[in-house]
């Protein structure tokens, strides 16, 4: 799969990438996470200028096991291959400095509740 890098101009920071499906592309986070819909190259573009850093301060849901609930939950870092973050739940049982999810994928995180929950 084709991925092109999107950079903010005036200081290099990465903000995601767009992600080619046949003649459309898909705006996506720094950890490959949805940031909308397949469109125009323009327009994926426009949408990781738009949202690539700051939907990542918006809540996300994450799933800890496979086939385990859904759960609402805050991100605290982000990489290409992993990221820490915090359940809403204050009760949930959960380590100090947060749960590493490695790999990341949509069937462990993603930005929109999925069905079902």
């Amino acid at each position: 799969m084709q991925r092109q890098e999107v950079r903010r101009s005036e200081d290099g920071e990465l903000l995601g990438y767009v992600l080619a499906e046949g003649d459309r592309w898909r705006p996506v986070t720094v950890f490959l996470g949805a940031l909308g819909p397949s469109a125009s190259l323009e327009t994926a573009l426009a949408a990781v200028h738009d949202r690539g850093l700051s939907a990542l301060a918006e809540p996300w849901w994450c799933r800890l096991t496979d086939g385990g609930p859904w759960q609402p939950c805050r991100l605290l870092e982000v990489r290409p291959d992993e990221v820490r973050l915090r359940l809403e739940d204050p009760m949930a049982d959960q380590p100090p400095g947060g749960i590493v999810l490695r790999p990341v994928s949509p069937q462990t995180l993603r930005s929109t509740r999925p069905g079902g929950c």
